[in-house]
């Protein structure tokens, strides 16, 4: 024998082990024991709202699942309509300047070396925060 029963408030779950094991509802708890092995044990628990099935454990490690009959109570209230993703826009990039990032200043030359007294032409570039440079 096994039922689940919702009435708005309270889920009551009965059932009987067949060698008097105690038994448990995952998720949820206990079930009292009978006053014979093969009695009937109950429990209620105070619930939000039911789990669609409920399933009992005993210590043999025995399991059985049940769907709960709701048999009173207010409805679930409708949801919201879904939500149309909108298209991913990509990276966003701000050419504004953070006024309060301090300004970095990166220099680079398209060469590695050279020689004594000879120029080279740097790329500022890559610089941030920088109105001017000299």
């Amino acid at each position: 024998m096994l039922k689940a029963d919702y009435d708005g408030t309270i889920l009551s779950v009965a059932a009987a082990s067949r060698f008097g094991n105690a038994l448990t509802v995952d998720g949820l708890g206990a079930l009292a024991t009978g006053a014979t092995p093969d009695a009937t044990q109950s429990a209620n628990f105070t619930v939000v709202a039911p789990p669609e099935r409920i399933t009992l454990s005993d210590a043999a490690g025995g399991q059985m699942s049940m769907a709960v009959s709701i048999l009173g109570g207010d409805a679930t209230p409708e949801g919201l309509p879904p939500v149309t993703p909108q298209p991913d826009p990509g990276p966003v990039i701000d050419p504004a300047p953070d006024p309060a990032a301090p300004a970095v200043a990166r220099a680079t030359a398209s060469v590695t070396s050279i020689n004594y007294g000879g120029s080279v032409v740097l790329d500022g570039s890559t610089s941030t925060g920088a109105v001017s440079y000299k």
